[in-house]
């Protein structure tokens, strides 16, 4: 391990692993319950599970504290919210018409 630190590898530049190191495991957490609810949900769009399917399995390349891979998972952030509100508004009208018969 120390051989790696003196060729200047560390485990902060290891993408989500890094995150670890450096903020903790709690941000780590909450970023892979949000990866982990697109990947379960049927109304997602395949793009989005098929993109948090990746940044699952390969976590080495992702990190947050840079702009691309912070406009990333805000962007994936948004869009869970997005079609969860998408999905709920869409039951609760058919609720109401079928209500409404």
């Amino acid at each position: 391990m120390w051989k790696n630190f003196e060729r200047g590898i560390f485990a902060s530049d290891l993408g989500m692993i890094g995150m670890w190191v450096d903020y903790g495991i709690i941000p780590l957490i909450a970023i892979y319950a949000v990866l982990i609810n697109v990947l379960r949900r049927k109304y997602m769009p395949l793009a989005m599970k098929f993109i948090s399917l990746h940044i699952i399995l390969v976590p080495t390349i992702f990190h947050f504290w840079t702009n691309p891979g912070i406009a990333l998972f805000v962007l994936i952030i948004y869009l869970n919210a997005h079609y969860t509100e998408k999905y709920k508004k869409l039951l609760k009208d058919a609720s109401d018409n079928i209500s409404q018969l």
